[in-house]
């Protein structure tokens, strides 16, 4: 028992140790979209984070980035490529097909916490 618990301390732990690049694992509940306009705001007054940070829409549903690439270029880090790689602009609207999580950073500022991840839903 005592080494079960201490095994999963141990994994919490290594869970909450600092990253460069958030997992869905790092998202320990996601804001549900599911029925809004589904957008995620980054920079300016949001500074170096995205608002939502850990976001949940469904299958095809269009969700859209507003803030400045050319200061916060957006990458996907993991699953099948679905979110576009954006340097330039302040807007980009796209939908995902499948159901999944996929993680997304900042290309200048995912050192120092600037992650997200999309959970989508069928």
């Amino acid at each position: 028992m005592k080494a079960s618990l201490l095994a999963a301390a141990l994994i919490v732990l290594a869970a909450c140790g600092s990253s460069s690049s958030t997992t869905a694992a790092s998202c320990m509940s996601f804001t549900d979209l599911t029925a809004t306009t589904a957008i995620v705001a980054f920079g300016g007054a949001n500074g170096n984070a995205y608002v939502p940070r850990c976001a949940m829409v469904t299958v095809n549903q269009e969700i859209t980035f507003n803030g400045d690439f050319s200061g916060h270029p957006l990458s996907q880090t993991s699953g099948a490529a679905v979110i576009p790689s954006t340097s330039a602009g302040t807007s980009v609207t796209f939908s995902i097909p499948a159901a999944g999580t996929y993680d997304y950073q900042c290309d200048f500022h995912h050192a120092g916490g600037m992650t997200g991840a999309i959970k989508v839903v069928p």
